[in-house]
């Protein structure tokens, strides 16, 4: 993965230096991984944001179960 983010940088400012451009290479790195938890006061953004839908949806169709089990 290291590899596709240098490669990126690296497109952009061989793209700048050719065309006269000012891109740059964005990665949004480490918002949701395999291993993540959904902790809404200690895990990225992108799994807390999970979370709070699901337990928006789950309140709206009163599944107090999922609620219960699903996140302790």
């Amino acid at each position: 993965m290291q590899s596709l983010k240098i490669a990126g940088i690296k497109l952009c400012e061989s793209y700048n230096i050719q065309y006269g451009t000012n891109f740059i290479s964005v990665m949004p790195t480490n918002l949701f991984g395999h291993s993540d938890n959904f902790n809404l006061e200690k895990s990225h953004v992108l799994p807390a944001m999970i979370r709070k839908m699901h337990l928006g949806k789950a309140l709206e169709i009163n599944e107090w179960k999922d609620i219960k089990t699903r996140f302790k």
